[in-house]
């Protein structure tokens, strides 16, 4: 199997963890282009305003697109999604500008460093049809469009793979693969020549409302799912993303994690997980049950800056204010609006783990199968 490390800044971690759980985006009605409305005495108020309304709905975004101005519509796909996070975190992440050609050029330095060609897919879910923008070193941005997998059939079918990969009654079935097969054909085989020809081999997913909590790991083409044949990242934005590369190969890890809690089920599993991570895959420190302390896990980072931490424990990820959504500790919880006081950023932490059972979905937390 192929992975990835990125770099991750304090906003990424952030972001990542929000993004599942974003309120889906305005619903934007699709339109052709309206009559000139100006002297047709004929058409009452209520149409007029109808017609205005859908004019003044339609994202900028979305009418470039439209157009097949893609160069156009890239930056302001990224404002449009930088807006939704810096609405939900009320604060102001980035004043970066981006444009197809800066994007190729990091993209180009990244498979330099790497050794593995990368490309960026913008994923846009709309109403009548799904959008997919992909862009590659080589400056090219394609653009493909997708209608039979307008938004409701593209949500649909993202529920019944979530649902046959998390529901225990389907746990020896076959159930996920006809949604894992419709939502590769949608979302993957639209440009998977341009990939092969383009020879990528890492894709940095920046998908809209909808696709965030998407498991793309489990698409399917029918022979082998996605993660097997691309490493692949999701990222909010390409202007939140610290793009720096950083090699973990050496790096000590911060590993806590918690069996049985004061009010929560237990989670039996952790301590094998914990010592797994210890014996077999990094050097670095280990904490259990009562040492797993937000205070000990802030005066562990003060002695020794750790680049990748790992936590096994229970979370929960809800819509609303970003304190409705926390990670447990042993002794109390940390909510995501807490996050930033930790300085994750500075010095960086480069890899954050959350190992609880449902943290890739929004508005659920561990359950009683942990």
């Amino acid at each position: 199997m192929k992975s990835v490390v990125n770099r991750a800044s304090l906003l990424l971690v952030l972001v990542h963890l929000v993004g599942a759980i974003v309120a889906e985006a305005v619903q934007v009605r699709a339109t052709s282009p309206p009559p000139d409305i100006t002297n047709q005495n004929s058409i009452n108020r209520d149409k007029r305003e109808d017609i205005l309304f859908a004019q003044s709905t339609t994202p900028p975004h979305l009418s470039a697109l439209d157009q097949e101005k893609v160069s156009e519509a890239v930056p302001l796909i990224e404002q449009n999604w930088e807006r939704e996070f810096e609405k939900y975190f009320q604060t102001n992440f980035s004043n970066q500008s981006t444009s197809v050609q800066k994007i190729a050029r990091i993209l180009g330095n990244i498979g330099t460093q790497t050794g593995k060609k990368p490309a960026l897919v913008y994923m846009v879910p709309r109403p009548e049809q799904l959008e997919i923008v992909l862009i590659t070193p080589d400056g090219k941005a394609i653009h493909k469009r997708v209608p039979a997998a307008n938004r409701d059939a593209l949500l649909k079918q993202v529920r019944e793979l979530t649902v046959a990969m998390t529901n225990p009654i389907y746990r020896s079935t076959n159930q996920y693969l006809s949604p894992a097969q419709q939502l590769y054909q949608w979302t993957i085989a639209p440009i998977e020549e341009d990939l092969k020809a383009q020879k990528i081999e890492t894709l940095l997913l920046c998908v809209g409302a909808g696709l965030r909590s998407a498991p793309f790991a489990a698409f399917h083409d029918g022979k082998q799912f996605l993660v097997e044949k691309y490493s692949f990242s999701r990222i909010p934005a390409f202007t939140l993303t610290n793009t720096v590369y950083a090699d973990l190969r050496n790096s000590q890890v911060l590993a806590m994690g918690a069996s049985e809690f004061p009010d929560q089920n237990p989670l039996p599993a952790v301590p094998v997980e914990l010592s797994t991570i210890r014996k077999n895959l990094w050097q670095g420190k280990f904490f259990l049950n009562q040492d797993f302390t937000l205070a000990n896990l802030e005066s562990q980072q003060a002695l020794q800056p750790y680049k990748i931490i790992h936590l096994a424990t229970h979370a929960f990820f809800q819509s609303g204010e970003p304190s409705n959504s926390y990670i447990q500790f042993w002794n109390n919880r940390l909510t995501l609006d807490k996050m930033k006081q930790l300085r994750w950023d500075n010095p960086p932490v480069e890899l954050l783990v959350l190992s609880a059972c449902k943290t890739a979905f929004g508005g659920v937390g561990c359950s009683s199968e942990c």
